[in-house]
């Protein structure tokens, strides 16, 4: 039996009662401090330092319910699981993926860009596109250069998606350009050291190691339909002999296998493009990829740190949870 008693006549047990009371008219009848301190013929100071002790005494508990198609709580977990800076999850939907991820990342940029920024973009990523046409203009400058880091010609329309996508990119942010004129891969290691010594790479060379963001997709072993657009892809040959290496995906077309270890490789020698080193020295590093076809090459690049910020979807981040727990 319990032979606990209330002493009502206490001066704890009055000060919790009095605690309580202006808790209640303050988060249940939603009466304003002032109009607390009115009521209750009290200081507004006092009303405010109650409310706070009503918090510190457990007797109001704060719970935070996000609302349908938000994943705070998954967002979390994969950033505590994987030592992620930020992870960003779009609603997973087979119709309006793209168009979901789009959306959730450029807001997610439009909020966090800073002044100054020295950002870089991959050019042949469908999903940097659609995030990059669902931003908005903003109000001030907040970026001094766009740069590619990876060569941006290609064939029909996927270089004409590559030049919106950076054109976009520099418009919304203020930014001034800077192109890569020259193609992504070339034949031989000898036109891209050629190419590398020719005025025109040379300012987007130099900003490489000064870049303060970066922005790329995540590609798999299978390339998208704007990368086989732009001609930039491998022989069958050289996928295989990728694949036999055991890379899994590839950001800017420097491949990784699935502990996200890069894959030294002859074709690395022919790339127009941001070296891994310079890659992942860059201090924020933000991909974005979705859909259950990348969840491998997604793990690597985070296992290998090519990212520190991801932007997903709710299929992929709850597989980057479930598995190898």
């Amino acid at each position: 039996m319990n032979d606990y008693k209330v002493n009502y006549s206490s001066d704890k047990f009055n000060q919790i009662r009095f605690i309580t009371k202006i808790a209640k008219l303050y988060y249940e009848e939603h009466l304003s401090q002032p109009e607390i301190a009115k009521k209750m013929h009290i200081s507004q100071a006092r009303v405010s330092r109650l409310i706070a002790s009503s918090i510190k005494l457990g007797i109001v508990k704060t719970i935070v319910a996000a609302p349908p198609g938000m994943w705070v709580e998954l967002e979390r977990e994969i950033e505590n699981k994987y030592q992620l800076d930020e992870v960003i999850i779009a609603e997973s939907d087979d119709i309006y993926l793209l168009n979901n991820l789009g959306s959730v990342a450029s807001h997610y940029l439009e909020k966090t860009l800073m002044s100054n920024e020295i950002l870089g973009i991959s050019s042949w990523s469908s999903s940097l596109l659609y995030t990059i046409d669902s931003m908005k203009m903003q109000k001030r400058k907040i970026a001094d250069y766009v740069v590619q880091t990876i060569g941006g010609l290609g064939t029909g329309s996927g270089q004409m998606q590559a030049n919106r996508m950076m054109s976009r990119l520099a418009e919304v942010t203020g930014a001034t350009p800077i192109y890569i004129p020259a193609p992504g891969i070339v034949k031989t290691e000898e036109i891209k050291s050629s190419l590398f010594e020719e005025n025109a790479l040379q300012e987007a060379l130099s900003k490489w190691s000064k870049l303060t963001t970066v922005l790329h997709g995540i590609g798999s072993l299978k390339p998208t339909p704007l990368l086989s657009a732009s001609g930039n892809t491998f022989s069958e040959q050289e996928v295989k002999n990728l694949k036999d290496k055991g890379a899994v995906g590839h950001v800017c077309l420097r491949y990784f296998d699935a502990n996200g270890i890069y894959i030294n490789s002859e074709i690395n020698q022919r790339i127009i493009g941001i070296s891994s080193k310079e890659l992942r020295q860059v201090p924020r590093r933000i991909g974005i990829a979705a859909g259950m076809d990348k969840i491998h090459a997604i793990r690597g690049a985070i296992k290998g740190t090519w990212i520190n910020v991801l932007i997903t979807d709710s299929n992929v981040g709850l597989s980057l949870i479930n598995e190898e727990k």
